[in-house]
């Protein structure tokens, strides 16, 4: 996976803006103390370049079907914004867990016991990723060894009248479940970040 200039420069510019807007939201505007800059911001910026990559995952294949001229140098790095998308989510997952602690994030439990917010957001975002672990492995079946018509398999609900839910998995994509991840990971960020 090489990475042209434009690319660079998306992924660079996604970064920065998810830490600079989280630096601005929490420093400036919710007064937390610099010294927290390492558990709480920076995982919060993470979070949030985590959830625009996948994002810009998604959308890359239908922009640059109707404006070729412009986004198809990032249709060649979709695997390249899903695989960064992963790798920050797993490390915000990874900083979250080693900082999920009473006296950190005091909202989340009582009396030194998880509370019903703070168990929701722990399982939300452990089947968040899960389901990125699996759309993760999807995107790369020959390095993996994995078969994705294993995936096709998994039994899911469906609403008929709103077709909300679309799943389909093939060797290089699995909308459905990163539909899933996207909504379980926006829902499990509204909860982690209120105060």
């Amino acid at each position: 996976m090489t990475m042209n200039v434009k690319q660079k420069t998306v992924i660079g510019w996604t970064a920065g803006l998810s830490i600079v807007y989280a630096i601005t939201r929490y420093h400036y505007f919710k007064g937390v103390p610099f010294q927290q800059f390492f558990p709480d911001i920076l995982n919060k910026g993470l979070s949030l370049a985590a959830i625009l990559l996948i994002s810009l995952l998604l959308s890359v294949g239908p922009l640059s079907r109707q404006f070729p001229d412009k986004f198809n140098n990032l249709q060649l790095g979709k695997r390249l914004f899903g695989s960064l998308g992963f790798v920050f989510a797993f490390l915000h997952s990874l900083v979250s867990i080693y900082f999920y602690k009473p006296d950190h994030y005091p909202k989340f439990f009582s009396l030194e016991h998880l509370n019903v917010i703070g168990k929701f957001v722990l399982y939300s975002g452990v089947v968040s990723l899960i389901l990125l672990s699996i759309a993760f492995m999807v995107s790369f079946p020959k390095i993996l060894n994995v078969r994705p018509n294993y995936f096709s398999t998994i039994p899911v609900y469906r609403f008929r009248r709103l077709n909300y839910w679309r799943w389909s998995c093939d060797s290089y994509r699995c909308s459905g479940m990163v539909s899933s991840l996207l909504l379980a990971g926006v829902f499990n960020s509204i909860m982690y970040n209120r105060k």
